[in-house]
């Protein structure tokens, strides 16, 4: 089925997935010969979303924490960017849904994400630097295979443009998190050349 794997990707993603997910779509021209009350987010759609704006809540959080706890200069300016970007990120996806019929998006990042953020919240967490880092590389990874996957199998327009325009910033984004990532584990100076952070 076509969006079989984009479901599968958004089930390893952590995002609950109703049943239609994993039958076939309607058409882009069966959607469209709806009624008006019907014309909402195919499944596949609808996963990408809730994905998104799940993930990008979590890259807030963190960013906000990083921006106040990490001992680094360049990772507190980081987490700070990082977490004013998604949230005007995710505010720009919520215009976009905004006429579209459509049960509430989440407002809250998934129960992992939020045991993270605990994690990082403990006074004299042990490495925060090295655990925030390692935290973004594997969420701008997965951010960027769900962009991608987006792109090839997303039925709504609008949606596919939007991941087309946010992947290269986020794969820029991941670029300069692993390199301050390696340079952390050198122990050498924070890498003060890598691309700008933004998603």
């Amino acid at each position: 089925m076509k969006d079989q794997p984009f479901a599968l990707l958004l089930l390893a993603l952590g995002v609950a997935l109703p049943a239609t997910a994993l039958t076939p779509p309607l058409s882009t021209a069966e959607a469209g010969a709806q009624p008006p009350a019907a014309r909402t987010l195919l499944p596949q759609d609808r996963g990408f979303v809730d994905a998104f704006v799940t993930a990008g809540l979590a890259v807030i959080e963190t960013g906000e924490l990083a921006g106040r706890l990490a001992d680094d200069p360049e990772l507190r300016r980081l987490g700070s960017r990082l977490a004013a970007d998604f949230a005007a990120a995710n505010r720009r996806l919520a215009d976009l849904l905004g006429p579209m019929q459509l049960a509430p998006l989440p407002d809250e990042p998934d129960a992992e994400h939020k045991a993270i953020a605990d994690r990082l919240r403990e006074p004299g967490a042990a490495d925060f630097d090295h655990l925030y880092l390692e935290l973004q590389q594997r969420d701008h990874r997965d951010l960027v295979a769900l962009l991608e996957m987006q792109m090839g199998v997303g039925e709504n327009a609008e949606l596919k443009k939007f991941a087309a325009e946010l992947l290269p910033q986020l794969r820029a984004n991941l670029q300069r998190i692993s390199k301050l990532a390696e340079s952390m584990k050198a122990g050498a100076a924070p890498c003060r050349d890598c691309p700008a952070a933004s998603p």
